[in-house]
């Protein structure tokens, strides 16, 4: 059924990019589901939103925690502190998405060569995720790497970001582990301590002398 162009025939077609022009997807769709969070003191929980395709309205619970003048991108991440919305036992999340338009949103669109679907795309492109932290927790780790002019060589840096998200300063231990390829040189692991002042967020680096490839 579906090769050719038979697509034309399932739910409506679409012959240009842009707004979609199929009446059963131009309109907002849910997704929602149910989950449990029981925080004990002192912990945290954000909400992670992780690439939208079209842009999205975003409610905890009943509560609109985000709307689709926010929550827009295929390929962006937004973050959303829930911890005063959750309950004991169950809670809900729901998503009202809307139709996409990749010629007026920072979306996702169809090659020349491809039949667009009727839905354009629009939908949740990764999986939304509930981050539950202590007083301190870490996000948006990653490795910038500057490579010699001859690529023999390359310097690592190790960066990542330490939230505290208490009243009161907060202290504890940063470690991260760089792992050669197969068949390279041992792993190498670092670790340093961090004082992160309350409700601060504070960038840990960890620099690595050039090694050879």
């Amino acid at each position: 059924m579906y090769y050719s162009t038979n697509l034309k025939t399932c739910f409506g077609y679409m012959s240009r990019i842009g707004a979609d022009t199929v009446p059963e997807f131009d309109v907002p769709w849910w997704y929602r589901t149910d989950f449990t969070a029981d925080l004990t003191t002192g912990q945290t929980a954000s909400l992670v939103v992780n690439g939208v395709v079209g842009q999205a309205d975003v409610w905890v619970d009943g509560t609109e925690v985000a709307t689709q003048a926010t929550v827009e991108g295929a390929y962006t991440r937004y973050t959303f502190d829930v911890t005063g919305l959750l309950r004991k036992g169950g809670n809900s999340l729901a998503l009202e998405v809307h139709p996409n338009n990749p010629a007026t949103m920072l979306t996702l669109d169809d090659v020349d060569w491809n039949q667009i679907p009727p839905d354009n795309n629009t939908g949740l492109q990764f999986p939304v995720q509930l981050l539950v932290s202590d007083g301190l927790s870490d996000a948006d780790s990653h490795v910038v790497q500057a490579d010699s002019a001859d690529l023999r060589t390359s310097a690592l840096t190790v960066r990542t970001n330490v939230t505290n998200s208490t009243s009161a300063a907060q202290t504890g231990t940063v470690s991260a582990t760089v792992t050669a390829p197969a068949g390279g040189a041992a792993p190498v692991t670092v670790s340093q301590s961090v004082t992160v002042p309350a409700n601060t967020t504070r960038t840990v680096s960890f620099t690595r002398p050039p090694t050879r490839h």
